[in-house]
C-alpha cells in the first residue's frame, strides 16, 4: 500500500481525507477541496509526487468526490503504482473491516525472516528480542521492546512501553511519526516528528521536530538530529559520551528551494505572457471590428485572451506565495520559543550544531535557546 502519489492522480473537485506532504513539509491539509489553482501551483514548483503520512489501499481512501461530479478516481494499477502484496502474519485477527490487525500475545522472532503486515497493527503485549517487524500503515505497541528488535512502519509508530536495547544490540525503529516512552540504546528514524519521554544512549533523526518531555532526565548521552528543532527539558552528557544535538535547518533549505522553484515558475509564466501580449494589443486595436472577423479567428483571439488573463492570475498566486516564503525565510529570532534548540536545563558536556555552526557547552545552564546567525551560534534566555 503506497504513501507516495503522483500529482497527476489528483483532480479538481477532489476533497482530501488526509494531509499531503512534500519533502516533509505540509502542502495541502485534510478536508481541502483541490482546485485548478492548487494543481497549477504545485506543478509550477516542479512537484510531481506527494506523500501521505499513512499508506492507503486505493486513492478512494485518500480523496472523495461529490455525487454526480464525474471526477474519476483511478485504481492503483491505473496510476502505475504496484502495491506490495508480500505478507507474513503472526498469530492474530482482523478488525475495522480488515483495515487493522491485532497480534495475539507477545511477538516472537521468526526463523524465516521479518513479520510483514500490510495494514494497521495493534500489539497489546511485548516485542521479544531480535523480532523483525515491517508494517504498511500505523503501528501501536502497548508493551516493551527488547534488545535487537527491528521495527518499521510506513505510518505513525506509538510504543507505550519502554524500549530497552543494549550497547551491542540496539533496537531499530523507523516510521513516519514516532511516539515513544522511555528509550535506551536505540536507533530511531522519524520522517516527520519524534517524541519521547526520555532518551538515553540513542541515535535519532527526525525530518522535522524532536521533543523530549521528561522534566528530570530528558536526553542522556545521545546523538540527535532534527530538520527544524530539538526541544527538551533536560539534556546531559556523560564522562564517556557527550550528548550531541544537531539541527540541519531543513526548513530554511526548503525555503531556499521553494524560492528557486517559484522564481523559475514566475519567469516561465512571464515569458508566456509576453508572447500573448501582442494578441491583447491586437484585440485593443480592433475593438468592435473583432465582430467582423471569421469565426475561427475570433475563437483563436478569445482563447488567447482567456489564457492571458489566466496567466495573470497564476503569476499573482505565485508572487503571493513567493512573498510569504521570503518573509518566513527572513524571520529574525527574537525569543526563546523561536530558537531551533530549546533546553530547560543543561548538564555538561553537550555539543550543539545548527546549520554549519557548532558550539560546545561544558557548564551547567538553565533554560536557554540557541540559534544560528552568520555561521555562529547565539543564546537566548527563556525570559528574553
Amino acid at each position: 500500500m503506497p504513501n507516495k502519489w503522483p500529482l497527476e492522480a489528483f483532480k479538481p473537485g477532489m476533497t482530501l481525507k488526509a494531509d499531503l506532504f512534500f519533502d516533509g513539509g505540509l502542502l495541502l491539509g485534510k478536508d481541502t477541496e483541490i482546485t485548478d489553482r492548487h494543481l497549477a501551483r504545485l506543478s509550477g514548483w516542479d512537484i510531481s509526487e506527494v506523500d501521505t503520512e499513512s499508506s492507503y489501499n486505493s486513492l478512494a481512501e485518500l480523496v472523495s468526490v461529490s455525487d454526480g461530479d464525474g471526477t474519476e478516481i483511478l485504481d492503483l494499477d491505473e496510476l502505475g503504482i504496484i502495491p506490495e502484496t508480500k505478507v507474513r502474519l503472526p498469530k492474530g485477527y482482523d478488525i475495522d473491516d480488515g483495515k487493522s490487525y491485532v497480534v495475539e500475545g507477545s511477538l516472537q522472532p521468526d526463523t524465516e525472516g521479518p513479520w510483514i503486515i500490510a495494514k494497521n497493527v495493534l500489539i497489546g503485549e511485548n516485542i521479544s528480542a531480535k523480532v523483525e517487524l515491517e508494517v504498511t500503515g500505523t503501528l501501536t505497541i502497548s508493551g516493551t521492546i527488547a534488545a535487537g528488535a527491528k521495527i518499521k512502519a510506513t505510518g505513525e509508530i506509538i510504543i507505550k512501553g519502554a524500549v530497552l536495547g543494549g550497547s551491542e544490540s540496539m533496537v531499530l525503529i523507523e516510521g513516519s511519526r514516532v511516539n515513544l516512552n522511555t528509550v535506551e540504546f536505540a536507533e530511531i528514524n522519524a520522517q516527520l516528528d519524534l517524541t519521547a519521554v526520555t532518551i538515553s544512549h540513542c541515535k535519532a533523526t527526525a525530518g522535522n521536530v524532536i521533543t523530549i518531555t521528561d522534566p528530570t532526565k530528558g536526553i542522556v548521552a545521545s546523538n540527535l538530529e532534527a530538520g527544524a528543532s530539538i526541544i527538551s527539558n533536560v539534556v546531559a552528557g556523560q564522562t564517556t559520551a557527550n550528548s550531541i544535538l544537531k539541527v540541519t535547518l531543513a526548513n530554511q533549505k526548503k525555503h531556499f528551494l521553494n524560492i528557486q522553484r517559484l522564481e523559475k515558475a514566475i519567469e516561465g509564466k512571464m515569458a508566456e505572457m509576453k508572447k500573448l501580449q501582442k494578441t491583447i494589443e491586437v484585440v485593443k486595436i480592433l475593438g468592435a471590428k473583432i465582430a467582423t472577423l471569421p469565426p475561427e479567428k475570433k475563437q483563436e483571439l478569445a482563447l488567447q485572451s482567456k489564457r492571458y488573463l489566466s496567466i495573470k492570475g497564476e503569476i499573482s498566486d505565485l508572487e503571493t506565495a513567493l512573498g510569504r516564503i521570503r518573509a518566513e525565510a527572513g524571520t529574525e529570532v527574537t525569543n526563546f520559543l523561536q530558537c531551533p534548540i530549546q533546553l530547560k536545563k543543561i548538564k555538561p558536556s553537550i555539543e550543539l550544531y545548527i546549520g554549519q555552526a557548532n558550539l560546545k557547552l561544558n557548564s551547567f545552564q538553565n533554560a536557554t535557546g540557541y540559534y544560528q546567525k552568520n555561521n555562529r551560534i547565539f543564546a537566548l534566555g527563556e525570559e528574553s
